[in-house]
C-alpha cells in the first residue's frame, strides 16, 4: 500500500500540511525576506511567490508542504519533500521565516520527514544546500547525513535508510 507523502503531518509544534491557496499571503511574506532567502534566491515579489505556490505547492504531488503552527494553523515557512534525481531517493529540506529560526524547528521538520521517508520504503534521502549554509549542515550531521561531492555548487548530504 502507497503511503501519500504529504498527507498531514504532525509534530510538537508543527503540522506539515498541504498548501493551500490562502496561504499565498504568509508564504510571500516569507519568501519576500533578503535574510530568509540570502542563500536560496533573491527575494520574491507577490506574483512570483504566487507561481512558485501554484507551481510547487499546490499541484497532485507538491515538491513543498506547508510548514504551519500545530496550535493557530500559521504558515511559519515549508518543507521540501520530493523525489531527488535518482530512484529510490528524496530530497528534503527547510526554509522558515526569520523569526523562527535558532528555535529546532528545522529539527524537528526533519526527524518527520525522515519518518514519513521510512513509511513510504523510500532508500535514501539527501539535503541539497548552498555551502554557505551552516545550520542547515549542521541538522544534517545531527540526523547522521553524511557529506557527499558536491552538486551543481551546491553541499550534498545523504543519509540511507
Amino acid at each position: 500500500m502507497a503511503v501519500d507523502a504529504w498527507r498531514e503531518i504532525a509534530t510538537a509544534r508543527l503540522r506539515l500540511r498541504r498548501f493551500r491557496a490562502e496561504d499565498l499571503d504568509g508564504l510571500a511574506a516569507i519568501l519576500a525576506d533578503g535574510e530568509t532567502m540570502r542563500f536560496l534566491e533573491p527575494p520574491f515579489d507577490r506574483a512570483k511567490a504566487e507561481r512558485f505556490l501554484h507551481k510547487a505547492g499546490l499541484g497532485r504531488d507538491p515538491l513543498v508542504c506547508a510548514a504551519a503552527r500545530r496550535d493557530t494553523d500559521e504558515v511559519l515557512g515549508y518543507a521540501i519533500f520530493h523525489p531527488w534525481v535518482e530512484d529510490g531517493v528524496w530530497e528534503i529540506g527547510w526554509v522558515l521565516a526569520r523569526p523562527w529560526w535558532r528555535r529546532g524547528l528545522a529539527s524537528e521538520m526533519t526527524e518527520a520527514l525522515i519518518g514519513r521517508a521510512r513509511e513510504m520504503g523510500v532508500r535514501s534521502l539527501v539535503i541539497e544546500c548552498d555551502p554557505g549554509q551552516a545550520a542547515s549542515a549542521r541538522v544534517a550531521g545531527k540526523f547522521g547525513f553524511r557529506e557527499e561531492a558536491p552538486r551543481e555548487g551546491l553541499r550534498v548530504f545523504r543519509k540511507e535508510l
